[in-house]
């Protein structure tokens, strides 16, 4: 079984950045949101993924 992690992030640019680098890339990634934060949850690979790519963006 695999890991599973969270990743909390800023919902504006998570919607323009993020959001496109999951479909680009076919990622299986689960979410739930609140006003100002998305929450990603998925195995540990893939939100180190999004960890390295939001902060290349400075986004975390």
């Amino acid at each position: 079984m695999k890991k599973r992690k969270l990743l909390k992030i800023n919902k504006l640019l998570y919607e323009s950045v993020v959001k496109d680098f999951i479909t680009e890339n076919g990622l299986n990634v689960q979410y739930s949101y609140t006003k100002d934060h998305f929450y990603l949850f998925s195995d540990e690979s893939t939100i180190n993924r999004l960890e390295t790519q939001a902060s290349g963006f400075n986004l975390l």
